[in-house]
């Protein structure tokens, strides 16, 4: 055996010619088909012997007139789409204090203080109680409000608390300065 040589055969017994012979008859059978044939559709089509005249390729892409397959003209039948259709599910309406209680708590930081909180507190007790009533949503919303209006007055509480402790404290100890004797030099 010269370098570069093969054998006639392979290990199967089949000789090179016979499988460069059948190769040769694929490739031109994929010459007469159309162009626009694709690995998928060549191998759809290969795979089984060519129908009598006048049918359908097995995955309905190509039509066998007798000579030659074409592109089918049959309309092909659409698949089913990858997710359901979005459907919107809307929950209970929300309550209208809830909502009214939580703003008010927010701008209350801005605007009026006090004043804000006091409110936020009192339309969130108002939403929970028509919450329970009627059945509406929004309890989180209530119950936000009624939360951050609850710790808005006890820190500003808590802050009117440490400025009496801090003034009420200078006072005292301006008061008690002004009652302690001073040396003064006496003639």
């Amino acid at each position: 055996m010269r370098c570069g040589s093969f054998p006639a055969h392979n290990s199967l017994g089949v000789s090179f010619e016979a499988v460069n012979k059948y190769v040769l008859q694929a490739r031109i059978w994929l010459d007469e088909m159309e162009p626009a044939v694709s690995r998928r559709s060549y191998a759809a089509a290969v795979s089984v012997p060519p129908p009598t005249s006048g049918q359908l390729s097995p995955d309905g892409k190509w039509w066998w007139d007798g000579q030659k397959w074409s592109p089918s003209q049959a309309p092909i039948q659409a698949l089913a789409p990858a997710y359901p259709p979005a459907v919107n599910v809307y929950g209970p309406r929300s309550n209208s204090y809830a909502v009214a209680s939580l703003v008010t708590r927010i701008l209350s930081w801005f605007l009026c203080p006090v004043l804000g909180a006091i409110v936020a507190v009192a339309l969130g007790h108002i939403a929970r109680g028509q919450i329970r009533r009627t059945g509406e949503g929004g309890s989180g919303l209530a119950m936000t409000g009624l939360i951050l209006g609850y710790a808005h007055l006890a820190f500003f509480g808590i802050f009117i608390l440490f400025w009496l402790v801090v003034f009420g404290g200078m006072a005292a100890l301006l008061g008690r300065v002004g009652s302690i004797p001073i040396a003064s030099p006496t003639p």
